[in-house]
């Protein structure tokens, strides 16, 4: 039970800290989209291309550490259902 626990905590961890990185890198997006619109170049097209690809790595990995604490969680469940 403790190690469903501690597996479901740390889960719920990493999907926290990879939605703050989606956040941060949605922000990023919109200021980049900004300044390639007032001012045009290469440089500032390849960092909006790596703050999207940021943002879909760190959504692939919310969405498979959620995946993750609901399997802890089912897991904790049956084994610590009360009975009925």
């Amino acid at each position: 039970m403790l190690k469903e626990v501690a597996g479901l905590f740390l889960a719920g961890l990493a999907s926290s800290f990879a939605i703050a990185i989606s956040v941060f890198a949605f922000s990023a997006i919109m200021e980049s989209l900004h300044y390639l619109a007032a001012y045009p170049s290469p440089e500032r097209a390849a960092n909006l291309l790596l703050f999207v690809l940021l943002a879909g790595a760190a959504g692939a990995v919310a969405g498979a550490s959620l995946s993750l604490a609901g399997d802890f969680a089912k897991r904790a469940w049956k084994r610590g259902a009360p009975a009925r």
